[in-house]
């Protein structure tokens, strides 16, 4: 056990945020590369869609029991789940030009990204002082969007030099020397402290008032994590179906080419990856997770307008705008979603309640680029996908104004 004043190693924070970017990553290649797809494997919007779908839904049906299973099992059979499961994935996907086994390794990749949240969570707490984990929370859930920076501007550029296999197969390079990386810093970097209930919880700063009775009740907690959950999946439905489709709309509707189609996710992940951080510090310092929710759903439902407003008037420059508020505002939802759970779960437990949010927001990414794909399969365009989509953003308010109302007046903790 490290001391309590040691402080954990930077390498931790490569593994935590390369943890969390290799689970998308298999999405991510598909997405940032949609129009060679839908041609290579001959399928429509709708069929990429339900890759997408069988991704998340395999996430979302694997987050709870792998959640429980973070709590007991060694770090690096979990290390070897998630980056071994999305390398595989991958290197199936390089080799074959049938869509229907696709659709088989899609199931591998979503249950290899399910654990993403609940292992980091749990180094997180065992590794990391408690003032100082609001902010690794940001920079490990920074790995999303890194992963989206990467892929939007690697991807498409490798399917256009070496074609499908040869982008599909840099990243398995990529996911296997994550590996590599992981087990040699578990070895020589990772010094887990004794956690209890005086340190686990609040694993970040717990604003609470004098006027607070203590700690939040165990019912409370448990009502606040469905909140969240319920609340990740409406969210999550739109946040992916922007994610998978806008590479494929500028490029359909708009006449982007292959490159400048990917670039667009490009943008997203590297605004994205400051705007955790960001997000993370304000939590830090004590801003309620509900307020900042809704501030998060505002700038979304921006970058929903845009979308629509290029679509409809043929604008093609508020792509990259919508493109910048997602990544600014959207990509930093999980952020304090993590951060409340983490607020919220009992001592020990920090993997199960991890892992329920997740089941949320898996699900909310299986059900938003199907639906979004189907829809636009019907018409000719995205007005109605864009439209669905900017409906299930305002369905999240009177969620996050509920979560709010559990905090007593005066105290601040949702």
């Amino acid at each position: 056990m490290s001391s309590p004043t040691s402080k954990p190693s930077l390498h931790l924070l490569g593994v935590l945020a390369g943890l969390m970017g290799a689970g998308p990553l298999f999405m991510l290649t598909l997405s940032s590369t949609s129009a060679a797809v839908v041609e290579r494997f001959e399928i429509t919007a709708g069929q990429l869609g339900l890759v997408a779908t069988l991704v998340f839904g395999s996430a979302a049906v694997a987050a709870r029991p792998l959640g429980r299973w973070t709590d007991v099992v060694s770090l690096r059979w979990q290390l070897l789940l998630n980056f071994g499961g999305v390398a595989l994935s991958l290197l199936v996907a390089a080799l074959t030009t049938s869509y229907l086994l696709i659709c088989v390794v899609a199931v591998l990749a979503g249950a290899s990204q399910a654990i993403s949240n609940s292992t980091t969570n749990r180094m997180l707490l065992e590794a990391v002082p408690p003032a100082q984990r609001a902010s690794w929370i940001g920079m490990k859930q920074s790995g999303v969007p890194i992963a989206q920076l990467s892929a939007g501007a690697f991807f498409p550029v490798m399917a256009v030099w070496l074609g499908w296999t040869g982008a599909a197969l840099g990243g398995v390079a990529l996911v296997v020397t994550l590996n590599i990386y992981g087990f040699w810093v578990l070895r020589r970097h990772y010094h887990p402290r004794e956690v209890d209930s005086e340190t686990s919880a609040p694993s970040v700063r717990e604003p609470v008032s004098q006027a607070s009775d203590g700690p939040a009740p165990a019912a409370e907690k448990s009502s606040v994590v469905a909140l969240l959950t319920l609340f990740s999946v409406l969210f999550a439905f739109s946040l992916q179906a922007l994610n998978v489709y806008i590479p494929l709309f500028a490029v359909e509707q708009l006449e982007f080419s292959l490159v400048a189609g990917g670039l667009t996710i490009t943008v997203s992940g590297a605004i994205g990856m400051f705007a955790r951080v960001w997000w993370a510090r304000r939590i830090g310092a004590g801003h309620r997770p509900s307020s900042l929710l809704l501030g998060i759903v505002g700038g979304s439902l921006v970058s929903m307008g845009f979308l629509l407003a290029a679509q409809l008037g043929g604008f093609a420059a508020l792509v990259w705008a919508a493109a910048i508020v997602h990544g600014a505002t959207a990509l930093g939802a999980n952020v304090i979603i993590n951060a409340a759970v983490m607020r919220a779960a009992p001592p020990g437990r920090v993997g199960r309640a991890s892992g329920v949010t997740s089941m949320g927001m898996y699900a909310g990414f299986a059900l938003g680029p199907l639906t979004v794909g189907w829809l636009r399969d019907l018409g000719t365009d995205f007005t109605l996908s864009w439209t669905v989509a900017a409906a299930m953003y305002l369905c999240t308010v009177p969620i996050l104004l509920i979560l709010r109302s559990r905090s007593p007046e005066g105290d601040q903790r949702w």
